[in-house]
């Protein structure tokens, strides 16, 4: 994002106290300081968020606000990929868009630095039973 330098920042210092900020920031996190955030959620969920996904399982963030604070659920969203047009927006959400920091994982590819990331967030044991696709689940029946 060089052409938008202050859009994609790092917490500072915790990303669970966080609100959305105008202009829009991106805060760029690991999987394990969410997973710091999740402990202290009586039932949240994570959406990966894909930006320029059309297909019906891509629900825009706001949709899934508006679901998740009708079932007394916390939400966390989790961009798969940094695209300013699309994440510029805003959604009328409770938290900011997330995105992995892709530096603290070494890789810029997609596949790769999310797998990093849902093995920091989750332990390898429990990780099958919560992952629901885009949606991860966690203290949740779905």
């Amino acid at each position: 994002m060089k052409e938008h330098p202050s859009f994609i920042q790092r917490p500072d210092p915790s990303l669970c106290e966080l609100e959305p900020m105008e202009p829009i920031i991106v805060y760029r996190i690991r999987g394990g300081e969410l997973k710091d955030c999740l402990k202290g959620s009586a039932k949240s969920v994570v959406y990966f968020w894909s930006p320029n996904c059309s297909a019906p399982v891509c629900i825009p963030p706001n949709f899934a606000q508006e679901f998740s604070s009708r079932h007394g659920v916390d939400l966390f969203i989790v961009a798969n990929y940094y695209d300013y047009s699309e994440m510029a927006v805003d959604f009328d959400l409770e938290r900011p868009i997330f995105g992995v920091d892709t530096e603290y994982y070494r890789t810029n590819f997609t596949d790769r630095y999310l797998r990093r990331f849902k093995a920091d967030l989750f332990d390898e044991n429990s990780r099958d039973e919560n992952d629901v696709g885009r949606f991860i689940c966690l203290n949740l029946t779905v």
